[in-house]
């Protein structure tokens, strides 16, 4: 499931992309020309994330890793991530990214109005319930990992924090690509050609042309 997600992140991430780049092209105000390179970039390492999830299809496809391969990669698979040159880096890397576009900008941005404004003019950002989920994920994630990594407490042939660890992995998975499914709904064309006048705001009222001076009838004046 994590690995749909990533799926569908880089593909709303994708989506978003050229919607902003039209919208820029059309005269949009409200966003920086970085923007859509940023989204373009995001959905492209996100692909390419959710492809080191599952070794390229290597297990769908019925790929054999070959020999040379095998001998650099800690789980023996057609994957980067699991290399030992760069084993647990890429990972670190990750956690870092996640951290930070979808917990602190959301955060940021929810929280400082100023922020709101400045970030979204060169990040996508999420809505800070998101933030709250990635958190939840994480932490239960590191309590579980103390409870059954303490072997006073628990044995087993196959250590269950591996297990955790691939569920954290899922959760962040999947929390991303409904983070990215909300950046998408928000983003369109038209609210980025102009921003509408805030509900305290009052939209200007033409002006009314004076009138002339009022000019009384001779009916009206006898009768005075």
């Amino acid at each position: 499931m994590g690995t749909v997600g990533l799926f569908v992140a880089s593909i709303c991430f994708g989506i978003a992309a050229v919607r902003t780049r039209r919208a820029l092209g059309a005269g949009a105000s409200t966003v920086s020309a970085w923007k859509p390179v940023v989204l373009g970039v995001l959905a492209v390492g996100l692909f390419f994330a959710a492809g080191e999830e599952i070794s390229w299809g290597q297990r769908i496809f019925g790929v054999d890793t070959p020999e040379s391969v095998r001998a650099e990669n800690a789980q023996g698979e057609l994957n980067v991530h699991n290399l030992w040159a760069v084993n647990g880096a890429l990972d670190t890397i990750f956690q870092f990214f996640w951290a930070g576009l979808f917990v602190a900008v959301p955060l940021a941005a929810a929280l400082w109005r100023p922020a709101r404004e400045v970030l979204g003019r060169y990040l996508p950002v999420a809505p800070p319930v998101i933030a709250g989920f990635l958190i939840l994920n994480y932490l239960l994630a590191q309590t579980g990992e103390r409870v059954f990594d303490d072997e006073d407490l628990y044995t087993s042939k196959y250590p269950l924090v591996h297990s955790i660890t691939e569920l954290k992995e899922a959760g962040v998975g999947i929390v991303l690509g409904i983070a990215a499914f909300l950046v998408l709904r928000r983003t369109s064309d038209e609210p980025l050609l102009g921003r509408p006048p805030d509900r305290g705001e009052r939209e200007p009222v033409e002006a009314r042309p004076e009138r002339g001076p009022i000019r009384v009838g001779r009916r009206a004046a006898g009768r005075r």
